[in-house]
């Protein structure tokens, strides 16, 4: 050490250059370790983007080969969902190599960076406008509270978002900030996405937990709803007398008669007793059209005083016609259709909540019947129960003389930071359109 010491040189500045060059010299041994462990990281980081993709690319094949050959075995669906795991466990470690050979890149100037080459989903035609938004990028280190924060980069997010008769792209932008202090990496979290992972921007099980009131036509299908054991509780059928009345009035067209007499067609035999049932099923409906609107408890009194004499003399009518004809007839078809189902049928009668026909569904229904042949198939049943949520979700913003479209936009904008327990708040009927929302729709 004194040996050391005495080859010092006795001069400050021959010292002081003594100093620099050893300075120099470790700084340079420093920067080579750091692009050392740079080059490390980044080469593991290109192993494990390499052994993620072939991951998914085994499960791609599995997936593939159980559709063309069908399952064959359990011990195929226990590979497919090994391979899945698999595949996510690979791609998580992926991820973080790509951050740490990042940070270990940030470090040096002599080493290139590393980016994985994601399959790139989101690709729209160039000729569509773009509309960029920056969100707020974080002012301090979320590790250590530092300020002294550098841009690492940034994360573009696309989705598609349509204007009336316009489409444009909407591009989210995420900068990318490094800790000078801590090196720890910051950024804003990613934007809420409608459908998970996708570009779209802002179940015959689905009634397995319903319990009251259901109006419908006879379809067998129903049948076990009604059933009085029913889990979680009874379901109340209430009949449509509209589905009732056509094949009577089907018996009693006087007008098509007349239209195929016109014609020089041959004319319909026409029932005097499906004539008189027609009558007297219309009596009822005009008794409903004085009331449509109006709170149930009124509802059901002007039925139980006008409506009730009329269902009672209809019932002895029939069941004395009915005597008159044999079992195959179609009138008593007909007739057996409403006598079979009485309880359902004179329901509202007691309940001022069930309407006399199911009519205001047929007509919600209707859009969906006439596109369905523009819209073939759902792609699976979970696209067909998917699809039934949002024909649901449209016609009863219909029903609440509500734009769907203008309601959708917004809900669906505002609904991933809207409090659990407020979620009433953005039901169709309670739903209050923002000013930007106005302004959309007026324009």
């Amino acid at each position: 050490m004194e040996t050391d010491l005495a080859a010092l040189p006795d001069d400050i500045n021959a010292l002081r250059a003594a100093l620099t060059i050893e300075r120099a010299r470790l700084r340079a041994a420093v920067m080579e370790r750091d692009a050392g462990a740079a080059a490390l990281a980044v080469a593991r980081a290109k192993a494990s983007e390499d052994l993620a993709l072939i991951a998914h690319q085994k499960l791609r094949i599995a997936k593939l080969e159980r559709q063309i050959y069908g399952p064959r075995s359990e011990r195929s669906d226990r590979l497919i969902d090994q391979l899945a795991l698999q595949f996510e466990e690979l791609e998580a470690s992926a991820t973080a190599d790509e951050l740490a050979a990042e940070i270990a890149v940030a470090k040096t100037t002599t080493v290139a960076g590393f980016t994985r080459k994601r399959a790139e989903r989101n690709t729209f035609p160039e000729h569509l406008p773009r509309e960029r938004v920056v969100i707020d990028p974080p002012t301090t280190c979320a590790c250590c509270g530092g300020v002294r924060l550098r841009k690492l980069g940034e994360d573009v997010t696309k989705t598609l978002e349509t204007i009336p008769r316009q489409w444009k792209v909407m591009e989210t932008v995420r900068e990318k900030f490094t800790c000078r202090d801590c090196e720890k990496v910051s950024q804003a979290p990613a934007p809420f996405h409608v459908i998970a992972r996708g570009w779209a921007g802002a179940s015959r099980n689905h009634l397995a937990g319903y319990t009251g009131l259901f109006q419908a036509d006879a379809f067998d299908g129903y049948r076990h709803l009604y059933l009085p054991d029913r889990k979680p509780g009874p379901i109340l059928e209430a009949g449509c007398w509209v589905h009732a009345r056509r094949p009577f009035f089907a018996m009693a067209d006087v007008e098509e008669n007349a239209r195929r007499r016109a014609a020089g067609k041959k004319a319909i035999v026409l029932s005097p007793i499906a004539i008189e049932v027609v009558h007297r099923i219309d009596a009822l409906f005009d008794i409903e059209r004085t009331i449509n609107g109006k709170r149930a408890e009124e509802r059901q009194a002007v039925r139980r005083e006008l409506s009730k004499p009329l269902v009672d003399a209809l019932q002895v009518y029939m069941q004395e016609q009915r005597a008159k004809l044999s079992r195959g007839h179609d009138l008593a078809k007909a007739i057996d259709y409403i006598l079979k189902r009485w309880a359902a049928f004179t329901l509202f009668l007691d309940d001022g909540r069930v309407c006399l026909s199911n009519n205001a569904a047929e007509r919600a229904l209707r859009g969906i019947a006439l596109g369905r042949k523009s819209w073939m198939f759902c792609g699976s049943d979970r696209g067909g129960q998917r699809a039934a949520a949002m024909y649901s979700l449209i016609v009863t913003a219909k029903m609440n003389h509500i734009d769907p479209q203008a309601w959708l936009a917004d809900v669906l904008a505002r609904i991933a930071a809207h409090p659990a327990h407020r979620l009433g708040e953005l039901l169709p009927w309670n739903w209050t359109p923002t000013a930007s929302v106005i302004a959309a729709v007026a324009a």
